[in-house]
């Protein structure tokens, strides 16, 4: 007697929904993670130059108080 193969006629193939759904979940909190990093960088960028501007404000403000001299922009 010859042995009897049990094999399935069709193979699964591709993904489930449940597969799908949980790579699309992490690839969105992923992506929501780059973003807020980015976005947190350009922010303290902007906080760091307004800092450095009001700083030579304030260094011009003092030359000028100790030169005794009143400037007019533009005029």
């Amino acid at each position: 007697m010859m042995p009897i193969s049990i094999r399935r006629i069709s193979e699964p193939r591709g993904f489930t929904l449940i597969e799908m759904l949980v790579t699309l979940l992490i690839m969105g909190v992923l992506a929501g993670l780059a973003t807020l990093a980015v976005g947190g960088q350009a922010q303290r960028q902007a906080n760091d130059e307004a800092q450095r501007l009001y700083q030579i404000l304030g260094y011009a403000s003092e030359e000028a108080t100790l030169a005794g001299e009143i400037r007019i922009a533009g005029g």
